[in-house]
């Protein structure tokens, strides 16, 4: 055999633009050239050594691409023979990570992604992330360096440039031979690329489900969801194959690399052997199953398919608009060390660059606001996705971004800069924490960080590029209450999905604890609806405080919703001190305030105490409390505690809050109290400005809470200052030091009545109060190295003191005038005087600035001072006190002004007025103003005016004089007290004038006493007057006797008895006077008292009781009835007696007198008429002045009512009759009574319910319905019970007897001649037993007749249309409605009648019944129906023709009418003829068919007959008709004009209405009034219908 060269050739390649390109070669790297073989080469005969010993030729095949290309080409192997051989190849060149990943796999520890600089970008500088060689010997340390990938260009990752391998170099590992190497297979697992690959397999497992989620959602062509497997192996494989086909296919035309998946790869093992079975048979070298091992070809198969869906459906997603939204351009091209163009990379894809750039971005510039200044990572770029992304930082600085309240829950516990595995370890479970924190864990555990794999890293960011969106809070939720208290609101969440979405709340911040979900975390939205939400908040701090709230959608429906989140903020509305504490103080005084505060929190806690101070009230609700909220977070500036440095008030720095100062003071910084424990906090207050002032102490802990208390301090006018005036004999001198303590600095004057006292008051320049103010308070607030520095050098009461305690306690506006008012030119006062109409001063005054002293005390009297004039005139006596106010904007003064007026002597009138022996008293008020006590002595007269001689009034104080007034008797006195005032001998002059009114009863008396029998009583009876008295007698009671007069000393009181007899019982009452006589009146006025009469008297109630009856008397008597009680009176006198009669009961009636003749006997009728049952007892009372009174005592009975009795009544077989029964009230109550029937069967109540009411004194009627059952009297019996609480109960009973029926009343039914119709006759049967009907039709009347002839066949229009008349059965009390056919041939009048004969059928149950009835009731019973038919003519169409108006008028019509048959007239008694017709014969009205127009056609038309006549020849008869038309709206229908005779027959003629519309009434002129305005005319409507 002879050497063989071998020649190769592949196909060229057809580009999507059309351009064909050859990427792969063929080289013979050792020749093309086979050697031959020798002679014993070719003995050889065994085939396997044959091919063990065959000669290879070694050939390299290399695949190049600039582009992305898949493709399935052949390459054609030829000898010099042209023989030929073709082997089929499938090649991919990509730069996207998930279609590279084998390749990666092969070269994961000798290629690493490196930073180069561009060769194909046109920027300079610009950088390219490729794969290339990295000659390492071991892999980096974790301390070293955890990436190449640095800043610093000059590492020696990129120090390679003639070495490295790009996507252009041929790669040709060195891999054992397979027995298919066309068919796929998966690494094994010992292998270093096989556990690379083992984790790509592991991470497309995980993410299966995500990927289905973004699918494209249509479907793909070529693919049936719903298509059901067949059980035949041979069609299912084809079907498979074809889904497959037609996948892979779609995904091809997507942009996957899939040329090397063929369908048959992605077959289960029992159909892929099924196919390779198929193969063997049809082709020669088809594909065997035992040669490939399918577990690893179908995981490398799916792998890929999985990899390259997930790369064209959902890593293309990723664009551009996320870089640009958070960093600027600038920020960006410094951050970004690479564009993200698509051929920048030979390893990633431009979706995988804007990732990595993603990644750039947020970790540049989170990484020093997470991890702050001390610990902040070192700068790097990320250029892959494993080691880059494996101590966990990157990606914490990614959810830091998107979500930065996790920064200090999660990533500040991260370390920064590792030294340790366990440190990365660390950082990643800190990392997987927060993605289960926020629910975007896709099932990466810690280790997966730690040791990432390229592939399962890139899906992980995909995943949270398109998820962490979502977790940025977009909207603000603001929830406001009050302090302390607990608000909510309620975020409403609507779902507009056709399923349930459930969604998981969380809250997150620093601040989170203090919200909550009242109602759990968790909330279901129902489909196409909507749920709230409620988010809780405990308000227990002022400042603001902020959270997210995070909705995190649940996949227990099978739904996955986006993520929610919201920012939540507090906002404080109202807030109520816990307590607030009011004061007042004078300007320029200190004022200790005693705040008492409690520990409202369940916990220990240290408050730091910060007072703020304002002009208005900052908790009111119109006004901001924000202030508040701030305060808590910027105390340096708001709180007003001593521990504020002196040193810088000295430099001019101020405190004060929006340039207003400071008065309030504390000098404690922090108060620890326990849960409940109650405290005082001292406030110092030291007002320098008039007005009200808030002062809100905050207690702050961070730990527990906050709480709020209000001060509202009042500073008032200051105190009056000492004030001089120039000397003068009206000027009082001053009082002495020993008493000034105790009274206020005041300059008084001395003046008489009408003189005008003008005096020059001297005010100092200095104001003493306000330098002491400012002296303390310059000390107070000192710290206490600056106290002691000067107390050292003797500057603690020095004037910079208070020149620095001055400056800082003027406001902005006094900064400014102190700047431009000079010492020379002073500040000016404006003067306010209490008394204007006495004391008259200017209205201004200057002053000007005093000068600063060094002395350590400050002596007002050392002072300069000013001039002012004083003028004062009074024309009254008094003492006058004026206040002087001086105001400027500098400080405000008050001095005190007082003058004495003496003068002749006036007098004061009082009015007193009191009941006779009462006292009323009057406190005169007396005010010492001045400053010596006053003793003054009083002088009173006047009958009954009473009070002290003596009173003493110190000094500056308010005394009253207690007047007493106690008259004796019914008087006017007139009086004078006189009180003189030792001190100054004044004289205080009142005239009294008292009125002494009747006196009230001394007292209220009872007596008891019987009939005829005297009983006495004694009175006490008192004299109130200082004299002796005789009192006569007086009583309005003739039953009343005693003494008539009594005398009495003064002062005392005098027994006096009293006799009571009455001869009649009852109640009496009166009056017992004592009343002195006129001689003493006589006296008194003698002695010039203007006394009344001397009067005391009793008020008496006189109880006579009865004596014992003379007899009892038994009486009884039904309710509703009448019993006379008949009692004997006697009279044995010999003249006539006349007694008056009283009945004691209600029930009783009887005449009010009865005379009785001398010596003889009458007898005395009462009538007892009870109206409700029981027992009571009455009297009967003859009273005379002659005989005195007797009585006789009744014993009443009231028994029930006895049983009512009804006639009898009678009614017939299947009727009904009605009685009534009488019911009467003779009570004064409403009687509800309740009914009970024994007999419901026959006897029905005509009532509603089970109870009658019937109202008082007055009757009512109850009807009952009697229906029989049977002939004769029966069980037609039963009683109706009325019961009540007043009548107990009363019965009626009633009885009736069952008549055998009579002729029913006639029934009429009209028909059309040719025509039929029916009628129904109802029947009952009325008895309680079974029965047997015959129902018959007969000619002749049956009345009276034994049995009904039926009809003869063949002439009768009437007609049963029953199958059986005979013997119809019929059970107890049920109905059969019967039908009657009218078919009638003529005009003539047809009759008949129906009988129906009923027949009681005997059973066991009624046998006794039965038993008891004669024979005559169990036979037959009939009953007769007359039943009349009127034939009708039909009707003619439109006969009357058409009647058309006008709507709103009205037509009137006359119409002739034809009545075609015979129409027989009026009969006489003797059944002959009468000739002629009258109008009054026929009736005739308008009806509609339409049930809808019928209510307006009836309303509308109206027909009346005027006149009828008849032809004599033809019979036929003529009526002439008038129809009326007023039709109220437009409308057109149809009507019918029904004549019927009197006869009985009809006729009917239909005609058509048509109402037009109406005409225009008027026109309505409306003249505008101008462009923009409204106008309105107005017009009457009138009312037109009936």
């Amino acid at each position: 055999m002879r050497e063989t060269s071998i020649s190769a050739e592949v196909d060229e390649v057809e580009l999507e633009d059309g351009t064909k390109v050859q990427p792969v070669s063929v080289t013979f790297p050792q020749g093309n050239t086979i050697p031959a073989q020798t002679q014993d080469q070719r003995k050889t005969t065994d085939i396997q050594k044959q091919e063990v010993n065959a000669v290879a030729l070694m050939c390299n095949v290399s695949f190049c691409s600039d582009i992305p290309l898949s493709l399935c080409t052949t390459i054609t192997f030829t000898d010099h023979l042209y023989n030929r051989f073709q082997a089929k190849l499938c090649a991919t060149a990509d730069n996207c990570l998930l279609t590279v990943w084998t390749y990666m796999a092969l070269q994961c520890s000798k290629q690493h992604v490196v930073l180069k600089t561009g060769v194909i970008c046109a920027e300079e500088g610009q950088l390219q992330v490729v794969l290339q060689q990295h000659h390492s010997p071991s892999p980096p340390s974790v301390p070293t360096s955890l990436t190449p990938s640095s800043f610093d260009h000059l590492s020696s990752s990129n120090k390679t440039s003639e070495s490295e391998t790009s996507r252009d170099e041929d790669v040709c590992p060195s891999r054992d031979v397979t027995i298919n190497p066309g068919v796929p297979e998966f690494p094994a697992a010992n292998l270093e690329d096989g556990l690379y690959c083992q984790s790509v397999l592991l991470a497309v497992e995980r993410s299966v489900l995500d990927m289905l989620h973004h699918l494209t959602g249509k479907q793909i062509p070529g693919m049936c969801p719903s298509l059901s497997l067949s059980n035949n192996i041979d069609q299912r494989t084809n079907q498979l194959l074809q889904q497959h086909k037609a996948m892979l296919a779609f995904l091809r035309v997507q942009g996957a690399c899939l040329c090397h998946v063929r369908p048959e790869y992605l077959l289960d093992k029992q159909e892929f052997n099924h196919w390779c079975s198929l193969q063997a048979i049809e082709e020669e070298n088809g594909l065997d199953s035992s040669t490939v091992d399918y577990e690893s070809m179908s995981k490398r198969s799916w792998t890929d398919v999985l990899l390259q869906i997930y790369k064209v459906l959902v890593l293309r997603r990723v664009s551009e608009r996320s870089l640009n939204t958070t960093l600027n351009q600038e920020d960006m091209d410094e951050i970004l060390p690479f564009s993200s163009q698509p051929l920048y990379s030979n390893i990633y894809s431009a979706w995988e660059l804007r990732l990595l750039s993603w990644l750039n971005m947020h970790y540049q510039h989170m990484r020093t606001t997470v991890w702050g200044t001390g610990g902040i990572t070192s700068a790097r770029w990320i250029v892959n996705f494993h080691l880059d992304l494996a101590d966990g930082l990157v990606l914490a600085s990614l959810l830091a971004a998107y979500c930065p309240y996790l920064i200090c829950s999660h990533f500040r516990r991260m370390y920064s800069r590792m030294t340790s595995l366990e440190q990365k370890l660390h950082n990643n479970i800190i990392v997987v924490q927060a993605l289960n924190t926020l629910s975007l864990n896709i099932d990466v555990q810690p280790t997966d960080l730690s040791d990432p794999n390229p592939v399962q890293m890139l899906m992980l960011c995909v995943h949270l590029y398109e998820r962490l969106p979502q977790y940025v809070p977009l909207h603000t939720i603001s929830l406001s209450g009050g302090l302390h208290r607990m608000f909510s609101k309620q975020v409403r969440l609507k779902n507009p999905t056709s399923k349930p979405l459930k969604y998981q709340a969380a809250l997150f911040g620093e601040e989170a604890h203090l919200f909550s979900f009242p109602h759990g975390p968790t909330v279901t939205i129902p489909p196409k609806s909507s749920s709230g939400l409620s988010v809780q908040y405990s308000c227990s701090f002022l400042q603001l405080a902020h959270a997210v709230l995070l909705l995190t959608s649940t996949s227990t429906f099978g739904l996955q919703a986006s993520a929610l989140a919201f920012n939540l903020k507090t906002h404080i509305s109202h807030i109520t001190p816990t307590k607030t504490v009011k004061c007042e103080s004078p300007c320029y005084q200190l004022k200790l305030i005693q705040l008492p505060i409690t520990n409202l929190f369940n916990k220990e806690a240290e408050f730091r105490v910060v007072l703020v101070e304002s002009r208005f009230n900052p908790l009111e609700p119109e006004k901001t409390i924000d202030s508040l909220s701030q305060q808590t977070s910027k105390t340096d500036s708001l709180e007003k505690t001593s521990d504020s440095s002196f040193g810088k008030e000295l430099e001019g720095e101020s405190s004060d809050l929006k340039g207003d100062v400071s008065e309030f003071c504390c000098v404690v910084k922090s108060v620890s109290l326990k849960p409940g424990q109650a405290d005082t906090l001292n406030i110092d207050y030291l007002p320098f400005h008039l007005g009200t002032k808030y002062c809100s102490v905050l207690l702050v802990c961070p730990r527990v809470g906050d709480m709020v208390y209000m001060v509202m301090a009042t500073a008032e006018l200051p105190l009056p200052s000492l004030l001089t005036a120039r000397p003068s004999s009206n000027i009082v001198p001053s009082l002495s030091s020993s008493d000034s303590g105790a009274c206020e600095p005041m300059l008084s004057l001395r003046c008489n009545a009408g003189q005008v006292c003008e005096e020059v008051v001297c005010v100092p320049v200095v104001n003493a109060a306000r330098e002491e103010a400012l002296a303390f308070w310059g000390q107070h607030t000192m710290n206490a190295d600056e106290q002691r520095r000067r107390m050292l050098t003797g500057t603690l009461h020095g004037s910079t003191v208070r020149a620095t305690a001055a400056a800082r306690k003027l406001t902005k506006q006094q900064v400014q005038l102190m700047s431009v008012v000079s010492h020379s030119e002073g500040v000016e006062y404006s003067v306010e005087v209490s008394l204007p109409e006495l004391f008259t001063l200017p209205e201004t005054v200057t002053i000007p600035i005093g000068e600063d002293t060094n002395t350590p005390q400050l002596h007002p009297a050392e002072f300069e001072v000013v001039d002012i004039p004083v003028r004062f005139q009074s024309n009254s006596v008094g003492q006058f006190q004026c206040q002087v106010v001086l105001r400027s904007w500098w400080d405000t003064r008050v001095y005190l002004l007082e003058a004495l007026v003496t003068s002749q002597d006036r007098s004061t009138h009082w009015d007193f007025k009191a009941l006779a022996h009462h006292s009323v008293t009057q406190d005169i008020p007396l005010h010492n103003e001045t400053h010596q006590d006053w003793n003054l002595q009083a002088k009173l007269c006047g009958e009954g005016f009473y009070g002290p001689k003596v009173l003493n009034v110190p000094a500056g104080t308010r005394v009253c004089y207690p007047l007493t007034f106690h008259p004796s008797a019914h008087c006017i006195v007139m009086g004078k007290l006189c009180l003189h005032n030792d001190c100054d001998s004044a004289k205080h002059l009142f005239t009294l004038r008292g009125v002494g009114e009747h006196p009230l009863p001394v007292d209220h008396v009872v007596i008891h006493c019987a009939v005829g029998q005297p009983t006495h009583t004694q009175l006490d009876v008192p004299n109130y007057s200082h004299h002796k008295l005789t009192l006569q007698v007086v009583t309005d009671l003739s039953i009343v006797s005693g003494a008539l007069s009594l005398e009495i000393k003064p002062g005392h009181s005098a027994p006096y008895t009293v006799a009571v007899s009455s001869w009649k019982q009852g109640k009496y009452s009166g009056l017992l006077s004592f009343v002195a006589t006129e001689d003493m009146q006589e006296a008194e006025k003698d002695k010039g008292n203007a006394l009344g009469r001397y009067e005391v008297y009793f008020s008496l109630e006189i109880i006579c009781e009865p004596a014992a009856p003379v007899g009892v008397v038994d009486v009884r008597c039904a309710v509703q009835s009448s019993q006379s009680i008949e009692i004997p009176v006697s009279n044995l006198h010999a003249k006539l007696l006349m007694l008056d009669v009283k009945l004691d009961g209600d029930d009783l009636t009887g005449a009010k007198q009865v005379s009785v003749p001398p010596r003889g006997t009458v007898i005395y009728t009462a009538a007892f008429s009870p109206g409700r049952v029981g027992k009571s007892t009455g009297s009967v009372i003859f009273q005379s002045e002659l005989v005195g009174e007797f009585w006789y005592e009744l014993q009443l009975y009231a028994l029930p009512p006895p049983v009512m009795k009804l006639p009898e009544t009678q009614c017939r077989l299947g009727k009904w009759t009605r009685q009534l029964i009488p019911l009467i009230n003779p009570t004064a109550e409403t009687l509800k009574l309740t009914v009970v029937n024994s007999n419901p069967r026959n006897y029905t109540l005509e009532m509603a319910g089970s109870a009658l009411i019937v109202k008082p004194h007055s009757s009512t009627e109850l009807g009952v319905r009697f229906s029989p059952s049977w002939l004769g009297e029966g069980n037609h019996r039963a009683e109706i019970a009325f019961s009540c609480p007043q009548l107990q109960e009363w019965r009626c009973q009633l009885s009736g007897c069952g008549l055998a029926p009579e002729r029913e009343e006639p029934v009429s039914i009209s028909c059309v001649i040719g025509s039929q119709t029916y009628i129904i006759i109802p029947f009952t049967n009325p008895t309680d037993l079974p029965a047997t009907l015959s129902i018959t039709l007969t000619d002749d009347n049956p009345s009276g007749s034994p049995r009904c002839q039926p009809l003869t066949k063949g002439k009768g229009v009437f007609s049963i249309p029953l199958k059986y008349t005979e013997a119809v059965q019929i059970n107890a009390r049920a109905s059969l409605d019967v039908h009657v056919l009218f078919s009638p041939h003529s005009m003539e009048l047809q009759q008949t009648w129906l009988c129906i004969t009923m027949k009681p059928l005997s059973s066991n149950a009624a046998s006794s019944t039965s038993s008891m009835r004669s024979e005559q009731e169990m036979s037959s019973v009939s009953w007769i129906y007359p039943i009349r038919g009127i034939p009708m003519e039909a009707p003619v169409e439109n006969s009357l023709g058409v009647i058309q108006c006008e709507a709103g008028c009205q037509l009137e019509k006359k119409v002739d009418v034809l009545l075609i048959g015979c129409v027989p007239g009026k009969q006489d008694q003797k059944g002959k003829e009468v000739s002629g017709v009258l109008k009054e014969d026929f009736l005739c009205e308008v009806q509609s068919d339409s049930g809808a127009a019928r209510s307006e056609v009836e309303s509308c038309v109206s027909a009346f007959v005027e006149a009828a006549s008849r032809k004599p020849e033809t019979g036929n008869v003529t009526i002439s008709l008038k129809l009326i038309y007023t039709p109220q709206r437009p409308h057109r229908c149809s009507a019918v004009l029904v004549v019927q005779c009197s006869s009985g027959e009809l006729w009917k003629f239909p005609f058509t209405v048509i109402a037009t519309g109406p005409q225009v009434d008027d026109v309505i002129h409306i003249e505008a009034a101008g462009l923009g305005k409204t106008s309105a005319v107005g017009f009457h409507l009138t009312n037109t219908s009936r």
